[in-house]
């Protein structure tokens, strides 16, 4: 009869552990409850304290799809909920997606370079809402995925990325065509600020720093005076999943230009 009697113990036991295994997470959750997006955009969404595989859906996949890392891509104006489920646990966020703007060089209709490497693409620079000068800026190398990689692995003190890291690489040509006071490069083309995902959705915040990738010095170091050209170079090292990406430059006090690559 004891003996039949721990059986039944464990039973319960056992039943209640697998019970107690399922139950969902409290502490899970989105970082937000809703979204609004304009088309085109993508936004990556990182819930928090889910357990386990996490399943992702879209309720109207024609409006707003995502994929299975939480990277959301805006297709046509509606409304549609995310869900991202794991084991007994689901989160939702509503998701509204509404027209491009049709305002060029907006955030979401960034403004594109001219073709020609030669011409590039004038603007007038603010700083810390001042009126600094006119200039015209070029990127004349851009690389990422793959070809960044091999670029990084030219010079052994490059920091070697994670699995989550990709390097982005630019190589920027700026003429200081008017103005009166010498900045730096790094403070025109701020690499560390201005850069980001498609349609600004997602701020590429560098991780680390990669030197040694161009043949030019890097921006961080070069100051440009009136009157001058100078090409430099910068490799940043940041999150994978986020391209294309824009950059965006202040041409106003408190007002921006964005550009993409």
């Amino acid at each position: 009869m004891k003996n039949k009697f721990l059986a039944v113990l464990l039973v319960f036991a056992l039943s209640l552990g697998i019970c107690t295994s399922a139950v969902p997470s409290k502490a899970a959750s989105f970082p937000v409850k809703s979204l609004k997006l304009r088309v085109g955009s993508i936004y990556t969404l990182r819930p928090t304290g889910l357990l386990g595989a996490v399943t992702w859906s879209s309720s109207k996949k024609y409006v707003a799809s995502v994929t299975q890392s939480g990277i959301i891509s805006a297709k046509d104006p509606g409304t549609t909920t995310i869900k991202a489920k794991a084991g007994l646990t689901t989160l939702s966020c509503k998701v509204t997606v509404k027209k491009k703007s049709k305002k060029k060089g907006g955030k979401y209709n960034p403004a594109s370079l001219p073709s020609k490497k030669t011409k590039g693409y004038d603007f007038t620079f603010y700083m810390e809402e001042k009126k600094v000068g006119t200039f015209n800026i070029q990127i004349e190398r851009f690389a990422y995925g793959e070809e960044s990689a091999r670029m990084a692995l030219n010079n052994s003190s490059n920091p070697k990325p994670l699995s989550t890291q990709q390097y982005l690489f630019f190589s920027v040509r700026l003429k200081y065509k008017s103005g009166t006071q010498t900045i730096r490069m790094s403070n025109v083309f701020n690499y560390y600020r201005n850069i980001f995902g498609a349609y600004g959705a997602k701020q590429l915040i560098p991780v680390n720093y990669g030197y040694g990738f161009g043949t030019h010095e890097n921006i961080s170091t070069v100051n440009i005076s009136p009157g001058n050209t100078i090409t430099a170079d910068v490799a940043i090292l940041v999150e994978k999943g986020f391209t294309p990406v824009t950059f965006r430059l202040q041409t106003g006090p408190k007002s921006y230009t964005w550009i993409k690559l």
